[in-house]
């Protein structure tokens, strides 16, 4: 085990060990990335990148759910380089793959540079991390960010110097503007850093008062959205695809963190392991005095990971309980460093014999290849780009296309090129499309809303996603006045062709 202020050096090995790593996840990430199409989340980037300064801050305040550092990087990058789907995944794709060297730095110093290595090779080969670089969403700069602030933490923690906190208060600013679950790192930071002026030597206590200035300039940073976003009335009860989470759905995103059931019940077994042998204390036993080696201070980064996952994983579990539904796996995506690098020592301190550890990596990585090879299977998002090349390819002019959803209509719009069709999209009646399946006044309201848009069309081609009309409700209210002549069906949409 590595003491705090030891210095990481990469060895020759480790150097093209790493750069092999850092390839494999880059190719990994960029491979079929303009395969599948765009969803409403990609375009609702797109949406606000495509509007001017003021407008976009102010939309963004509104929805109450998203914050603007990414969409400025995106706006900038598209002017740059477009906005086809490869130019606006791209960047997490390069987000992404950062994470990776930067992982190994902090797991070698940490633990040691296998324990690095093999935490680097997790997270590149991890189909959870490739599935979210290749959305052209903010989740890989969250955790890329995550992992700076946690960095410099550490450096400021080790020399305490002006320049490793400017940049520890700027990062975690910046990740404060980035997503809102930036608040449970710098939680997480604050119960490591309080712990330790707490429990250490009198020498420790001297960072309380630094530490304090150091939050209240992150406070400070972040206070300007904070009013923004209250002058704006921004409105959190808009994130309605929180669903009510379950302890089952904390350990299906650990099971997806590490590509599964089976590769999970290996990583517990090994952190297992650890803890309970003295295997994990060892490497510090070359030190004269054993005990200390035992001590908080020695082992201090390690119980910041533990914080760092509970506070990602549990907190929110606790406030969707609690308060308010706010959990989804892919927002605590920056869990998965710390848990990585915990399986990483957890592995080094385990497995002595070095075969071992490689048996044990190269299980994992074959126990990723299922997982990794099903996210380039066509149909993994939903196929808007097939079912609008179907309707141009076979729509007469002047046909409509009723599209279930006015956010839905703005995919449509982005892979569209006929000018000669009218595209119209409705909102949903009621957030719970499961009551509309009944008979009494809902029904009648869908029926006149829908209905009154088909007004002179003889022939509307309607577009439902699976989650907008998953029960066939605007389609049944369609046939009473319609003829049913086509019904496909693509990933997770529907497509029906209606004449008179």
């Amino acid at each position: 085990m590595r003491r705090e202020g030891d210095q990481v050096r990469v060895q020759p090995g480790h150097f093209y060990a790493l750069c092999g790593i850092v390839l494999v996840a880059l190719i990994l990430r960029l491979w079929g990335l303009s395969s599948q199409s765009l969803w409403f989340d990609e375009l609702f980037s797109l949406k606000h990148v495509r509007l001017s300064l003021g407008p976009m801050l102010t939309s963004l305040a509104e929805d109450g759910t998203n914050l603007p550092v990414y969409h400025l990087f995106l706006k900038v990058w598209v002017a740059l380089f477009g906005d086809s789907e490869f130019s606006l995944r791209l960047p997490s794709v390069l987000f992404g793959t950062l994470t990776v060297p930067l992982l190994y730095h902090v797991g070698a110093s940490i633990f040691n540079k296998e324990a690095g290595l093999i935490s680097a090779i997790l997270i590149s080969i991890s189909s959870f991390h490739i599935y979210y670089a290749q959305e052209a969403r903010m989740y890989t700069l969250l955790a890329l960010l995550m992992l700076l602030s946690s960095t410099f933490l550490f450096e400021w923690l080790k020399k305490r110097t002006v320049r490793s906190a400017v940049y520890y208060v700027f990062l975690s600013g910046i990740l404060l503007y980035t997503h809102y679950y930036g608040i449970f790192l710098i939680l997480a930071q604050n119960i490591y850093v309080l712990g330790l002026i707490l429990i250490e030597r009198e020498g420790r206590r001297s960072r309380l008062g630094p530490w304090i200035v150091m939050q209240g300039g992150i406070a400070a940073f972040f206070l300007p959205w904070v009013i923004f976003w209250f002058m704006r009335i921004g409105n959190l009860n808009n994130a309605s695809w929180f669903q009510e989470p379950s302890l089952h759905d904390v350990y299906m995103t650990f099971a997806q963190f590490v590509n599964g059931p089976v590769s999970l019940l290996l990583c517990a077994a090994l952190l297992g392991l650890a803890i309970a042998l003295p295997l994990w204390n060892r490497r510090s036993s070359v030190h004269s005095d054993y005990r200390a080696s035992l001590s908080f201070t020695a082992h201090s980064r390690q119980y910041y990971l533990v914080v760092w996952v509970l506070s990602l994983m549990v907190v929110p579990l606790l406030v969707s309980i609690v308060y308010r539904r706010m959990y989804h796996p892919r927002d605590v995506i920056g869990a998965t460093f710390p848990f990585s690098l915990l399986i990483g020592g957890a592995l080094t301190a385990v497995a002595r014999m070095r075969f071992l550890r490689y048996l044990i990596v190269a299980l994992l990585i074959a126990l990723a290849i299922p997982n990794i090879l099903r996210l380039y299977q066509p149909g993994i998002k939903p196929q808007w780009r097939e079912v609008t090349h179907a309707v141009e390819a076979r729509a007469a002019p002047g046909d409509l296309v009723l599209i279930v959803g006015q956010h839905h209509k703005l995919i449509f719009e982005y892979y569209a090129q006929r000018t000669d069709l009218v595209v119209s999209g409705r909102n949903r009646i009621v957030r719970n499309f499961d009551v509309l399946n009944v008979d009494g006044k809902r029904r009648q309201r869908v029926a006149q809303d829908f209905m009154g848009l088909t007004q002179g069309y003889n022939r509307v081609w309607l577009i439902a996603h699976e989650k907008e009309d998953g029960d066939g409700v605007i389609q049944s209210v369609l046939s009473e006045a319609f003829h049913l002549d086509e019904d496909i069906s693509y990933a997770r949409l529907r497509l029906s062709l209606f004449t008179r």
